[in-house]
């Protein structure tokens, strides 16, 4: 036994706490997002893909149903359907497509919001992406989503508020409810993260 503690035996290293040791763990408990065989992989792809197509027809459609800003609805469902033609391309690469898809998601939750006057309730889109963008097990299109929603939140509602919030507290502290938001969004992601760990 040591003189300092009688549950070590002699000799027994104590690890000190340390900010950069507790780092090394948490990063040690996230999950490595390697695990997708090829196969698995491009099944998902193909299914995300498809999803996104839904999204280049539906938010032209979308934006003729409200009457706001109908050329925006477009323009947006070009470029949603943009991603998905450059998604189907192999050469471009997993990672890169990938991304193109996460891209176009975002895009498409992020349209819905402004298409709708910044209703509040279609906020709640971006929950759905996350969890689909997460079926990639990939931390570039994982990470790409979440810093896009922030500052989409923060940038464009400070622009132009009411295509992001349909209430007036909100508007007049952009910011402030982006942090809110994408806490939000961040604590989904945590309990996402968990369960592609779990999944590994």
């Amino acid at each position: 036994m040591s003189a300092v503690s009688g549950s070590w035996e002699i000799g027994q290293a104590v690890t000190p706490f340390t900010p950069e040791s507790y780092v090394r763990q948490l990063w040690a408990a996230l999950p490595r997002g390697d695990s997708l065989e090829t196969a698995e992989w491009s099944r998902r792809h193909r299914g995300i893909v498809w999803l996104l197509g839904c999204h280049a027809v539906g938010v032209p459609l979308f934006s003729f149903m409200t009457g706001l800003y109908v050329w925006l609805g477009l323009v947006g469902g070009g470029l949603l359907g943009g991603c998905v033609i450059l998604a189907l391309i192999p050469s471009l690469g997993a990672r890169i497509r990938a991304a193109l898809t996460t891209g176009g998601l975002i895009v498409a939750s992020t349209l819905l919001v402004h298409l709708s006057g910044g209703y509040i309730k279609s906020h709640f889109h971006f929950f759905v992406m996350m969890a689909v963008i997460v079926l990639y097990q990939d931390w570039v299109p994982f990470l790409l989503a979440l810093i896009s929603i922030v500052v989409d939140h923060g940038l464009i509602g400070t622009l132009a508020p009411t295509l992001v919030y349909d209430h007036s507290e909100a508007q007049r502290h952009p910011w402030i409810w982006a942090l809110i938001h994408g806490g939000f969004i961040l604590a989904e992601c945590a309990a996402l993260l968990v369960y592609w760990r779990v999944n590994e």
